[in-house]
């Protein structure tokens, strides 16, 4: 990656770059210029940047990002599938030759075409219009700033569909929800005085260029308001408010962050709370103290047994005041009543700093490192993590290992120890009950960070950066803009990655995550590995790396033929029964093998879907270099060589052996032995078929689906009759 400052650039003649972040600094000029090639790369000119590309450039499968002020200039050059984002200029001069591009062109943007007298902008897209009819040789294109569409009567203008374009100006003269009404994107939004909008769970409202509320906002628990990085939030006579739903005991706690400005005080945004149970975390003493003005005097506690505590310096935070800090975390009791909070008021938009820092603490008594810092989502709207993560750990590095959800499971009294989710670019552990990973923060939920302390002097401070591109909402990525953390995205759709679960028979329960990724190594890389966070509960699973436990970890795909083992590190909480199971696999197992060795007993045992694994432990006790995972992708038989991956699922329950598509109907299923003979065939001709392997031998076997289009899926499966 190349960052520049320099003013006056010259880059060229026969350069190379692939798979690179170049950004260029504010008012940074030049060019380059003569068969420079640029493979999977990404260009950020920042504000007041001037960057040629002339004579011969070839830029394939890459992204360019103009900020607002910035310029770039394409003469004779040569785009294909790539993307451009494009808040300031881009002028293309002379001939320009742009394929299967996308072009997302802000309210600040221009494409500037005056001085081409050559263009060619085949399947290209801008803003979702095709190109070729808006752009040509020898003008200036800019977004439609007369489409209207008017919601009025229980119905929009034009079509009566919600307006679905950044281009259009849109006007809600009636009451709304978009449940009902539809999800909203559009240019700008103005809404009518003394007008209701709901925005409901899971629903979206999208205002790219401004957005002019003189009505009620209302968004429910996942819904999302969201804004580009250029729009212009106008204040005004309107309100929103936030109804997210929580935790209803008073001795069940949450992480909050505010997604509004607040203005009436943390007791206000938490009523009928214990106010002595509403912690913020200390980053520099990595302790519990309290967002209160000094000489505060509270009637602490739960009726009948409470008392009067007075707040004194040493209980508070450093600039403590009483209002909840934008971006900070609190960790927060319910109420006892109700299962919403709500958030009232002017809501946050675009870049919000928040300060975190590393210390020199050393072993800390409360936690297993002292570099926590407690923070959350500021935005009315969805975050997405993986943006979050590339600004802040990969761009400034001013994060490690991941973000860390802390839930509770832990028996009273509830603390910060309970049980950690965690989350980094290799993926996310998750909860047995919700099989799904958090990789999008819902409006008002708050989490933890680890600060980057590369040479463990505890002497780093960073601003951590909220901003408008990691706004998302629940809908998908229908309203998404894609920047920088793309790189780290798993651009082949076949992310591996395979969770396994540590069970026992009280139902206690741990995760680790294993997954692959094309730019992480098999030494310890913290984009990709999070080291475990040991909670309250003594029943823990963790993989070790270079002698350090980890939750997730991240390797190298494997190309050759290969076998790795991995020492497990397992904390059994007592005597009873405990498991090792594999919850969920993505793309994980398609061609590897999985294996438990217990190298105390000899024993090694094939890890199967579906299928517990009993560890032969008798005592409640911490285990190490005793029980490894034993991973190879050595291929069973030939078949599995060319196996594709489609959505068919396959799976059985003792002899009754399953398989299910979604709207692919099945040409033929196949089952062998593990020797590679065919021992049965069938022509199911549907989507869902069901059978009996009640005539065999207990033991592994392999079902190969075939649907009608060809695509091909190999199963391992453990068959009992």
């Amino acid at each position: 990656d190349i960052t520049a400052n320099t003013s006056n650039l010259v880059l060229g003649e026969n350069a190379y770059f692939s798979k690179a972040v170049l950004d260029f600094g504010h008012e940074v000029n030049g060019f380059f210029w003569g068969s420079t090639d640029f493979d999977e790369v990404e260009i950020f000119l920042r504000s007041g940047a001037v960057m040629g590309f002339l004579s011969g450039i070839f830029y394939e499968e890459a992204e360019l990002h103009i900020e607002d002020g910035a310029i770039g200039q394409f003469e004779d050059a040569n785009v294909k599938k790539s993307d451009f984002f494009i808040h300031g200029l881009l002028k293309c001069d002379s001939s320009t030759l742009i394929i299967e591009t996308d072009m997302d062109v802000s309210s600040t943007g221009i494409i500037d075409l005056t001085d081409s007298y050559y263009c060619d902008f085949d399947k290209s897209k801008v803003n979702k219009k095709k190109a070729e009819n808006e752009l040509t040789c020898g003008g200036s294109w800019n977004p439609d700033q007369n489409d209207f569409k008017i919601f009025e009567n229980g119905t929009w203008s034009g079509n009566g569909q919600a307006p679905n374009n950044v281009g259009i100006y849109a006007e809600i003269k009636d009451d709304y929800q978009t449940d009902r009404d539809g999800n909203i994107l559009c240019g700008s939004l103005t809404i009518e005085s003394g007008k209701f909008v709901t925005i409901d769970s899971l629903g979206a409202i999208k205002a790219s260029q401004t957005f002019n509320n003189a009505g009620h906002v209302i968004i429910k628990n996942h819904g999302s308001l969201l804004m580009d990085p250029q729009t212009d939030y106008v204040e005004n006579n309107g309100d929103v408010t936030l109804q997210i739903k929580s935790l209803v005991s008073k001795m069940n706690y949450s992480i909050w962050s505010t997604p509004v400005r607040d203005t009436f005080g943390i007791l206000s945004e938490f009523p009928f709370t214990n106010p002595c149970d509403i912690y913020a975390f200390e980053e520099e003493s990595q302790s519990w103290k309290f967002d209160y003005e000094d000489s505060t005097t509270f009637l602490c506690g739960i009726l009948p047994d409470t008392q009067t505590v007075t707040i004194t310096q040493a209980d508070i935070i450093a600039n403590a005041d009483g209002i909840m800090d934008k971006g900070r975390g609190y960790f927060v009791p319910g109420n006892g009543f109700w299962q919403s909070r709500f958030f009232s008021g002017k809501v946050n938009n675009g870049v919000i700093n928040y300060h975190i820092e590393t210390t020199s603490l050393g072993s800390n008594p409360d936690w297993d490192n002292d570099d926590w810092n407690l923070v959350g989502n500021p935005y009315p709207s969805g975050m997405d993590l993986n943006e979050f993560w590339a600004r802040n750990a990969a761009f400034q590095n001013a994060l490690t290992d991941g973000v860390y959800f802390w839930v509770e499971t832990k028996v009273p009294p509830y603390d910060q120890y309970g049980s950690y989710l965690a989350w980094n670019f290799s993926g996310g552990t998750y909860l047995p009950q919700s099989r799904t990973e958090i990789s999008i923060v819902p409006p008002g939920m708050g989490f933890w960070v680890l600060a980057n302390d590369p040479d463990g002097s505890g002497s780093y401070a960073y601003d951590l950066e909220f901003n408008n591109t990691m706004r998302e909402s629940f809908v998908g990525s229908t309203f998404k803009t894609r920047f920088v953390s793309d790189r780290y995205r798993y651009r082949d759709s076949r992310h591996q990655k395979l969770w396994l679960n540590l069970t026992n028979d009280s139902l206690q329960y741990d995760q680790i995550l294993m997954a692959t990724h094309p730019e992480a190594t098999d030494s310890i890389d913290l984009l990709f590995d999070a080291h475990k966070n040991y909670g309250g509960e003594p029943l823990a699973l963790a993989m070790v790396n270079e002698n350090e436990a980890f939750t997730i970890l991240g390797f190298a795909p494997r190309i050759e033929v290969d076998t790795s083992m991995i020492e497990l590190i397992v904390l059994a909480s007592n005597s009873s029964n405990h498991y090792l199971t594999i919850d969920s696999s993505s793309f994980y197992l398609d061609h590897k093998r999985l294996f438990l060795v217990d190298s105390l007993k000899g024993t090694e045992a094939e890890l199967l879907a579906g299928v517990s694994q009993t560890l032969d432990i008798d005592s409640a006790n911490s285990y190490t270099n005793r029980f490894y995972l034993k991973v190879t992708n050595s291929f069973v038989l030939n078949v599995l060589d060319d196996a594709q991956v489609n959505n068919v699922r396959i799976w059985a329950t003792n002899e009754m052996v399953s398989v299910s598509t979604k709207g692919v109907l099945m040409d033929k299923v196949k089952v062998y032995d593990l020797s590679g003979v065919l021992i049965r065939q069938f022509e199911p001709k549907s989507a869902e078929y069901q059978f009996l392997l009640n005539d065999v031998s207990s033991g592994v076997y392999l079902i190969e689906a075939v649907t009608m289009d060809g695509e091909r899926t190999i199963e391992r499966v453990y068959i009992n009759p």
